[in-house]
């Protein structure tokens, strides 16, 4: 297992520990089977967390223990953290191992998505989770299929998009892409569901003509 696949294991056992009281083993498996499930580097299984939990003790003299009556794990130290850093910078931390584990090398030449240069939220982008199966479809030029629903709107509605660009914007992750003949930026967060990488080839511009690109929808801050 490579190094960057074993610290985002810690990081999203620390992720859950943080965010879920005591989460049972059960819990855990569940937990990263479903943020790993687009790398599909890792086959999670009750010995594989044990293991991962073992070692961030070891490494990180996390203060994991484990609650029998209740049969779930908890940091002993409220508040407790593998790393000093504000959620935002840890989130944007696992979605670049993410990345790398999905996209390879291509990832370091990849510029059509763009993270933010000030990492200073004190709270995660919201629509994260989408943002590696949007960019495995940019890097395969394929287009994506997904349901949107704006804030506000009474209906959601189904779009294929050719996804140019994902971009971090006002603690926002957000999607440019071409639907039919228009260029529109849809927020991460506002996607229902999953999307769908479709078996659809698609043109995607370099990034310099993406950027000239006038927007025929977009984001509202």
């Amino acid at each position: 297992m490579s190094t960057n696949t074993e610290l985002l294991n810690y990081l999203l056992i620390n992720q859950r520990l943080r965010q879920e009281t005591q989460p049972s083993l059960e819990n855990l498996i569940e937990f990263l089977r479903e943020e790993l499930q687009e790398t599909g580097k890792v086959t999670v299984t009750p010995l594989f967390i044990k293991g991962c939990l073992k070692r961030m003790r070891k490494l990180f003299h996390a203060p994991i223990a484990f609650n029998f009556g209740k049969n779930a794990y908890h940091y002993e130290i409220p508040n407790y953290n593998i790393f000093k850093l504000p959620a935002g910078v840890l989130n944007d931390l696992i979605t670049s191992l993410k990345l790398n584990l999905i996209l390879g090398e291509e990832y370091s030449s990849l510029e059509n998505i763009k993270f933010e240069h000030a990492r200073t939220y004190a709270h995660a982008h919201t629509g994260s989770k989408h943002v590696p199966l949007i960019a495995k479809a940019i890097s395969e030029k394929k287009i994506i299929s997904l349901v949107y629903k704006s804030a506000g709107s009474k209906r959601s509605r189904e779009y294929n998009v050719i996804p140019f660009m994902l971009e971090q914007i006002l603690g926002k992750w957000a999607l440019t892409g071409k639907v039919n003949s228009d260029i529109r930026m849809f927020l991460l967060e506002e996607i229902q569901g999953l999307p769908e990488i479709t078996t659809k080839k698609a043109e995607i511009p370099n990034i310099k003509e993406i950027e000239k690109m006038p927007l025929t929808k977009k984001i509202r801050e």
